[in-house]
């Protein structure tokens, strides 16, 4: 299935005017793409000719499109948490394909639609099976599965143990070993997810650069300072007559004070010692 959802391409197009839905299946391989429709529509039609109303009506097919009745209604994809009695009624539908010689193969929560009455509608017969196909019971058994997850994630179970009788015994024996590896799958999924997350963000370029600039502009506006306490300093050594100082005995914590005042300071000693302006 993997391989087949590499290959095609499906675009569904709704007519609003009309209740039908057209599926166009794209593949880059023409003859494929014939094998795929023409695997739909049959079952499709087939369905509808043994009297199986849980899905869509075929109403016209061509190479590589087919039109099929639209459903009416919400998915379970959105549907959180489903109410017991639809999933019951789910779990007859489905025994009730498996009877008729039908598997569906990918009964994710996004093929299930519920329509008024609470009625399930299955769509996306694209991996659907027959009883003669060698691939039958693999199909079956994945509809099961898909079921049991389905029940233990999404429905309220008010009555666990008229669900658990409905399924068959195999599959309950099966999900004691499918439920650890899936949540071990699920656990390694989210772990390199993490991985490939803290991956990129260590890729990518991080702030010391801009620490450098940073530190680069707090030079430049310290040297400015400096500058400007010098030439304020030169200025008052030249209106008194004083001797020029030397910067490299400069209290650098008195900057502000300098700069806030318009004369030169003569009660506090500006330097090393005491000088007077």
């Amino acid at each position: 299935m993997q391989i087949k959802n590499l290959l095609k391409k499906n675009h569904i197009t709704v007519d609003d005017g009309k209740k039908e839905v057209i599926k166009v299946v794209g593949t880059p391989f023409r003859s494929l793409t014939k094998i795929w429709c023409r695997h739909e529509a049959e079952c499709l039609l087939q369905l509808s000719e043994l009297g199986f109303t849980n899905a869509p009506k075929l109403i016209s097919s061509s190479v590589n499109s087919f039109v099929m009745e639209k459903v009416e209604g919400p998915s379970l994809r959105g549907r959180k948490p489903v109410d017991e009695q639809i999933f019951l009624r789910l779990m007859d539908v489905i025994r009730k394909l498996h009877d008729l010689g039908f598997a569906h193969g990918n009964l994710r929560p996004n093929n299930i639609y519920i329509k008024e009455g609470n009625e399930p509608v299955l769509i996306d017969f694209e991996t659907c099976c027959r009883i003669h196909n060698p691939l039958f019971l693999l199909a079956r058994f994945s509809d099961h599965v898909r079921l049991h997850w389905l029940w233990q994630s999404r429905v309220v179970q008010s009555n666990p143990e008229l669900v658990r009788a409905k399924f068959p015994r195999y599959v309950l024996l099966a999900m004691f070993v499918i439920t650890p590896i899936s949540r071990f799958g699920s656990i390694v999924e989210s772990a390199k997810k993490s991985l490939k997350r803290s991956l990129k963000a260590s890729a990518e370029p991080r702030e010391a650069p801009s620490r450098v600039e940073n530190k680069g502009a707090g030079t430049w506006q310290t040297l400015r300072l400096v500058a400007k306490v010098g030439i304020e300093l030169r200025m008052c050594n030249e209106n008194v007559g004083g001797t020029l100082l030397q910067m490299s005995q400069f209290d650098a914590y008195r900057i502000p004070r300098l700069l806030s005042k318009n004369t030169c300071p003569i009660d506090e000693p500006v330097f090393g010692s005491q000088a007077p302006c």
